[in-house]
């Protein structure tokens, strides 16, 4: 193996010809390290198959004037494809950016100290260009006249440890202000480290390994821009926050006249835009831009490595023709029930059952046939053998776009069922209540929903009573209920006077 000190090598490269083409070159089994307080004046490429490894006080001055400057592999071809390994070959101390043409990142880059924009854009390509300074401002000098990071690969801009303050990535996706959308992380676990990258327009599905883009894109109501986000330790059951910064020539048409209403943050997930709780005005919510919207984004309950995520309108959607979803378990079966205020643009309404309440699979449709029709009952006849069974609606649009509804659990009736008698009743009906120590919600209703009686019988009683002698002859449905919709069973009664 070669090993040489910078700080020996320095004048060889501070005094060679200012051609573009001179750079550096690392072979196989080479290693340069240390360095010191060393200036690196350097007019071509840094091309690397061993291991640079400067020192965090090193100075390394990209100055060519006449095209794009690389970090790259010796060949500058066919580099190997680590983007999504810890194979960190080229480690540089701080960076002088002169070049207007710029500096393309290739292969994996370690920065240790500041990244410095007196000239030009980072063009961020096959590697991740990770900023491992934490004790200042890892970059300086940028702005959105083109001194920032732009990504065009698989590579990911990294950062050390985000926590609850916040950290800053100045990204875009070309070195002109109108694609300039830098994003803000916060994370409230423990300090992690975080990737960015973003790409133009929104699409549906998206490749879980690499956060690549695939099949068919949609920008409907939304800010045209995808920022893939990566959490170096993915965790079920947690979040963090992101303020994207996007312009107004990113913009949709059908999204610009409500960000100064409802906007909200959307993740994708199996190839399904989800709007996360909570939603409002974009800051400011009028003018010209940019424009930013703070918004959570949550875990499922697989750690994914990178999160889609975008800015969008969509839950004007939700709110205006919201879907709120109920359900039973009757004998066998799952009735479902969902009212929406309206079904304008609607194609159709996919029920989704899940075992686990995370992986959701197709149980039936319902097509939009008539817009006068809002109200809308599926009978699920294939329950799968458990014994919790989890069901949300999405709601499919006829521009390809989809939302979904809230999701519940039911719970099968197994040993612990009441039993209700006499049936048919014209005095009293009687409900022996499951052997369990909570209390339980007892309803009576007509066919159309209505309800005639409602009892909240404590944890312990062992028969309920109702009195149905002044309520008409007729068909009727008792529910009995647990506070946690844990328990749910309907009995179908006949009252006869």
């Amino acid at each position: 193996m070669n090993r040489c000190w910078l700080l020996c090598i320095v004048t060889i490269f501070y005094n060679i010809s200012q051609a573009q083409t001179t750079g550096i070159v690392v072979g196989t089994n080479t290693i340069i390290s240390g360095g010191a307080n060393v200036y690196m004046h350097l007019p071509g490429d840094v091309r690397c198959d061993g291991l640079i490894n400067a020192d965090v006080a090193a100075i390394w001055s990209f100055e060519g004037s006449t095209v794009q400057q690389r970090i790259t592999c010796v060949a500058g071809t066919g580099c190997a494809n680590v983007f999504s390994t810890a194979n960190y070959g080229v480690r540089l101390g701080s960076v002088y950016q002169r070049n207007s043409f710029g500096i393309s990142v290739e292969v994996n880059t370690i920065l240790k100290g500041i990244h410095y924009f007196y000239n030009g854009a980072t063009e961020i390509k096959e590697g991740n260009y990770w900023l491992t300074q934490t004790n200042a401002l890892p970059y300086t000098l940028n702005d959105n006249s083109g001194k920032f990071f732009i990504t065009t690969g698989h590579g990911l801009l990294k950062q050390s440890k985000v926590g609850v303050t916040g950290t800053f990535y100045p990204v875009g996706t070309s070195a002109v202000a109108n694609h300039y959308t830098p994003v803000t992380i916060k994370y409230g676990g423990t300090a992690d480290d975080f990737g960015v990258r973003v790409f133009d327009n929104i699409y549906f599905p998206h490749n879980p390994a690499n956060g690549d883009p695939q099949g068919s894109n949609t920008n409907y109501r939304s800010v045209k821009k995808t920022w893939i986000i990566n959490k170096a330790n993915p965790v079920t059951g947690d979040y963090f926050n992101v303020t994207p910064q996007w312009n107004l020539a990113n913009e949709d048409a059908g999204f610009t006249p409500r960000r100064p209403y409802d906007i909200t943050i959307m993740r994708n997930h199996n190839s399904t835009w989800f709007p996360e709780t909570g939603q409002g005005p974009a800051s400011p919510p009028n003018g010209s831009g940019p424009f930013t919207y703070t918004g959570k984004v949550t875990y499922d309950n697989a750690p994914w490595a990178y999160y889609p995520v975008a800015v969008s309108a969509l839950n004007i959607v939700l709110a205006n023709e919201k879907i709120k979803l109920a359900g039973r378990i009757h004998s066998s079966e799952a009735v479902l029930q969902w009212q929406t205020t309206a079904v304008f643009n609607t194609a159709f309404f996919e029920v989704e059952r899940s075992t686990d309440g995370s992986n959701f699979s197709k149980a039936g449709t319902i097509y939009v046939r008539d817009n006068s029709v809002l109200g809308y009952t599926y009978t699920d006849q294939s329950l799968p053998v458990v014994q919790k069974v989890y069901y949300r609606v999405k709601r499919q649009y006829t521009d390809n776009t989809s939302v979904c509804s809230n999701i519940i659990s039911l719970t099968k009736v197994q040993q612990c069922s009441a039993i209700t008698f006499p049936n048919p009743s014209n005095n009293f009906i009687n409900i022996v209540m499951p052997a369990a120590q909570q209390h339980y919600m007892v309803k009576l209703a007509d066919s159309g929903g209505k309800i005639l009686y409602s009892y909240n019988a404590p944890a312990g009683m062992q028969i309920v009573r109702i009195p149905v002698s002044n309520i008409p002859s007729g068909f009727y449905y008792i529910t009995l209920s647990s506070p946690d919709n844990t328990f749910s069973q309907s009995s179908k009664i006949s009252i006869q006077h």
